[in-house]
């Protein structure tokens, strides 16, 4: 969307996102970065043995928090950048809307991965196994019969 309605060399300030400056740029950097780690968190889950995938639960949940942090702050520059070049009568205003609407949801995307990462490590969580806890009454209260039927027989055959 950037790269294609709003970029545009012809026109004064090259980045049609900004009144200064190359927010373009910034764009371009942070969805190769977006890109890079949420494709090697994909690969991983795929590649790696069951064994291996706790520690990869931690390693997807902080990065997926790293990238929706960097989203943040890319989509609020956009945000607020793209509503100055707008203020100032650029082109491309749809394509800004466009722009704005892909950047908040590659944040909530990559706050629903962290959230997805946490429940599949909340399932997958060793469970504990209730001990039963036996009272007086219950068969294992009850002495053994033969162990304590000998006994009486014995001390009686004395």
């Amino acid at each position: 969307m950037v790269a294609v309605y709003l970029k545009d060399s012809s026109y004064d300030p090259a980045c049609l996102l900004n009144l200064d400056g190359d927010v373009c740029t910034f764009t371009y950097i942070t969805t190769g970065v977006t890109l890079f780690i949420a494709s090697g968190i994909a690969i991983a889950f795929l590649m790696l043995d069951y064994t291996l995938i706790k520690p990869l639960h931690d390693v997807a949940i902080g990065s997926s928090l790293f990238l929706a942090f960097w989203q943040f702050v890319m989509a609020l520059t956009v945000q607020i950048r793209g509503n100055q070049a707008t203020g100032a009568g650029f082109p491309g205003t749809s394509a800004r809307l466009a722009a704005y609407a892909m950047a908040w949801m590659c944040m909530s995307f990559s706050l629903i991965q962290a959230g997805v990462t946490c429940v599949l490590m909340y399932l997958a969580r060793p469970r504990r196994r209730k001990v039963k806890v036996r009272g007086p009454g219950t068969p294992s209260a009850i002495p053994n019969q033969s162990f304590s039927n000998e006994a009486e027989g014995a001390h009686r055959r004395r």
